[in-house]
């Protein structure tokens, strides 16, 4: 449908804890929309680096995108993670999350704020009708 928001996140992952990421997101995230948010299944991806990146800086780019919904209301991880296991949980949860990131230096990306560290960059799109 046209109209509908995407949003796309880049998140730097330390090499060395791609599969920490992964199964994180399959074991820990997938089933917390099934139980929590259902009418979300099925429109969410995760994209994986299709070659790896530069082995001297140990790091792999994975995608995430989310078609539709608000992202404070309907994507947002802590909120997310905190109806499903409980606030004390959910907090344990999202740090060993974030020890799998690695945060982009300023200046490497202008989707942020430059001045600061960036651990997930992103952007909202909509879908441009080409039925013109």
């Amino acid at each position: 449908m046209f109209g509908e928001q995407t949003h796309l996140y880049l998140n730097p992952v330390r090499a060395d804890r791609a599969e920490d990421f992964e199964r994180f997101l399959l074991d820990v995230v997938e089933p917390a929309i099934k139980a929590q948010r259902p009418d979300l299944l099925g429109r969410w991806q995760i994209l994986t680096p299709a070659q790896p990146e530069s082995a001297d800086n140990g790091l792999l780019t994975y995608a995430l995108l989310f078609d539709g919904g608000d992202l404070e209301e309907d994507w947002e991880l802590s909120r997310l993670l905190r109806r499903h296991c409980g606030q004390d949980v959910a907090e344990r949860l999202i740090q060993d999350w974030l020890a799998n990131l690695v945060p982009y230096q300023p200046g490497i990306t202008s989707m942020g704020d430059p001045e600061t560290d960036i651990t997930q960059p992103g952007r909202t799109f909509t879908t441009v009708d080409t039925a013109l």
